[in-house]
Order: C-alpha cells, then sequence, then structure tokens
C-alpha cells in the first residue's frame, strides 16, 4: 500500500512517533495489564488450570470494576 493510501485510511498513522508512543502508552497503562490478566483468569479453564467458576467470576468481576474506577480517575 502507498504511502499516500495509508494517510487517507488512517490519517493516525500520519506519522511514525505518533503509533509507536502510542504503543508506548498502551504497554504502560495498568488498565491494558489488569485487561490481560482478567481474559487470562477467564482462559484459564481452557488451559488445564482447576479454578473455581465462581473465583473466576469475582476476579474478572473485581479487574472490571479496577479498570472503570481507574478511568474515572483523572489520569496523569
Amino acid at each position: 500500500m502507498e504511502r499516500t493510501n495509508l494517510k487517507i485510511w488512517f490519517p493516525q498513522l500520519d506519522n511514525g512517533r505518533k503509533v509507536m508512543d502510542k504503543l508506548k502508552s498502551l504497554f504502560s497503562s495498568r488498565r491494558v495489564w489488569v485487561a490481560i490478566a482478567g481474559v487470562l483468569v477467564a482462559l484459564a479453564e481452557q488451559t488445564g488450570m482447576k479454578i473455581d467458576a465462581e473465583t473466576v467470576q469475582y476476579l474478572v468481576l473485581l479487574a472490571a470494576s479496577w479498570i472503570v474506577g481507574d478511568s474515572l480517575r483523572k489520569t496523569e
């Protein structure tokens, strides 16, 4: 794909630095890591780990509530 076509379809990719800055901030975000951990806990039974369904539910709800609470707080 030509660079001009990329600008048309993905204007946010106009500058390579913007993308790298967004990726850096994504991977340094605690919310992203908590979400990834929540997905891993939810998929734990698929990998053979024996975790009670109620425990999985509580952990995922805890992670979700933490993410929402952290999102409502002003991020610096």
